[in-house]
């Protein structure tokens, strides 16, 4: 596990490459940063817990290096060499080093021989952003939001330079008039070369909100700072038909390295493939939502089973607050409702494979006024066996804070079965539905529907506090479901039910 785990931090923090030759990608969770950079320089843009937050983006381009002439510029002719969480760019002349860890995003420029001319060492750089630069002290250059209420964005701070022998040199930073143009400056008359130039790119403590719907499993504190790799792991049978079970863990505070959206608490999930000599420690595959939405938490349930009917277990994974579209006769309606995907067991091709379909409630479970009211759709999710006759499973999926369609709008659960279809969509739904309301849909490690109390349903619900705050955890109803091929399949009453303590 501890190696997985260290698989796990390395990916969040490792630099992708891109197709054209030089570029990279990255995130930091701790600093709420996603990445973009080449030889020539970087942009840093901020993570956004939620779709509605402000986007921002600061770009650092290196112009030149020298002292009172241009030494030297970035051109075509260098060599890259990526070392997971480090890219260096081998120029002539000097070597740009780009680290990510917990700290931020460390720049260090490495000038290899002493520039000929007159006066102190300078590197140059433009500042290309919409945040308002100011430089403090000469040590620390400051971005802050514009606006009435101007907050603290990100700093470009940390300056520390070292000679060969690891003698520090004095360095400050000047900001030129129209604040476009950032120079690092170093006294190194006495230095022994080579020269390290280190400045480092963070931003300041970050806060955020999970609303408040998960907060027992799901604090705040975890959605900033952690992916929450290990929140759910499946046994999900075998996914890949080599006669091996594989194993699924849920990361759904992950924040979106695939795409590199700048999304935070996007999720994913990673699988890994069972062998005759037991588990990897590197994952197999890994998972990640077709969209990403930030907040999704993609990966919250994970199951797996064959509900494709080709004999290979297929995976299944909820995200409760992912985003959905859905026309109600006067266009679009986004809300939060949640979604469930589907990846196809052997079909998981490429290490990050798409979604064979995602799912969701429909304008015969939600309305125009419940569409906002994030059912978690996705809480709990579970492959059953075949039950209509086709020879492919279903799937069922928990909303826990599903609000019904009637005038009351009463919140009181849901499970809802997504029946399998020759063409795989999982579009028809049936409910089930609990009796006398009451909150269904949570799973069983953590119901809190207790029916025979004096208070039931949406009552019981402001009684125990909230969404997930019971200490008694379950309720479950018992369904016997009969169907054939042909027949519609007909929800019952629960047949039976019974009470659970954790």
């Amino acid at each position: 596990f501890d190696q997985a785990a260290v698989y796990v931090n390395n990916f969040e923090h490792t630099f992708h490459p891109e197709s054209t030759y030089g570029v990279f990608k990255t995130a930091n969770a701790e600093q709420q940063l996603s990445v973009e950079l080449n030889a020539h320089g970087y942009t840093i843009t901020n993570l956004r817990a939620s779709e509605k937050d402000q986007a921002w983006k600061s770009g650092f381009s290196i112009v030149s290096a020298g002292r009172d002439e241009i030494s030297w510029q970035p051109d075509a002719e260098f060599r890259v060499a990526n070392k997971i969480t480090t890219v260096i760019y081998e120029f002539a002349a000097i070597n740009i080093e780009y680290i990510n860890d917990k700290e931020g995003i460390r720049q260090n420029f490495i000038v290899k021989e002493k520039f000929a001319g007159q006066g102190d060492l300078r590197i140059s750089l433009n500042l290309e952003t919409e945040l308002e630069a100011r430089l403090i002290d000469g040590q620390k250059l400051a971005l802050y939001t514009r606006g009435n209420k101007s907050t603290l964005a990100s700093s470009y701070e940390d300056l520390k330079v070292w000679d060969a022998n690891h003698q520090p040199l004095a360095a400050h930073m000047e900001l030129n008039n129209n604040a476009t143009g950032l120079s690092l400056v170093v006294d190194d008359k006495n230095a022994v070369y080579p020269v390290t130039i280190d400045p480092l790119n963070r931003t300041p403590s970050w806060l955020t909100s999970s609303d408040d719907l998960i907060p027992t499993l799901l604090n705040n504190l975890a959605l900033q700072v952690n992916t929450l790799y290990g929140h759910v792991v499946a046994g999900v049978g075998d996914v890949n038909g080599d006669g091996f079970d594989d194993v699924a863990v849920g990361a759904p505070g992950m924040i979106d390295i695939v795409v590199a959206s700048g999304l935070a608490n996007v999720g994913a999930v990673f699988v890994y493939f069972g062998s005759s000599t037991g588990l990897p420690t590197v994952p197999s595959k890994v998972l990640v939502p077709t969209t990403p939405w930030a907040g999704a938490l993609f990966g919250y349930s994970v199951a797996g089973g064959d509900v494709t009917g080709d004999g290979i277990n297929d995976i299944i994974v909820g995200a409760p607050l992912d985003n959905i579209s859905l026309n109600f006769g006067a266009g679009g309606v986004d809300g939060q409702v949640g979604k469930v995907y589907v990846y196809e067991g052997g079909a998981l091709a490429g290490p990050n494979p798409g979604a064979l379909v995602s799912v969701s409630l429909n304008t015969s479970q939600i309305d125009v006024s419940t569409i906002a009211l994030k059912a978690l759709y996705g809480f709990s999710v579970s492959a059953v066996d075949d039950m209509n006759g086709d020879g492919k499973g279903e799937i069922i999926v928990g909303a826990p804070t599903y609000v019904e369609l009637s005038p009351a709008h009463i919140a009181t659960g849901g499970a809802f079965i997504h029946m399998s279809d020759p063409a795989n969509t999982f579009t028809t739904i049936r409910s089930l539905q609990p009796q006398n309301g009451g909150l269904l849909g949570i799973g069983t490690a953590v119901q809190t529907l207790i029916q025979d109390l004096p208070i039931v349903g949406p009552g019981l619900w402001l009684t125990l506090g909230g969404v997930l705050t019971a200490t008694m955890s379950a309720f479950s109803f018992i369904y016997d479901i009969l169907c054939s091929a042909t027949d519609p399949l007909e929800m019952p009453l629960p047949s039976r039910h019974g009470l659970q303590y954790r």
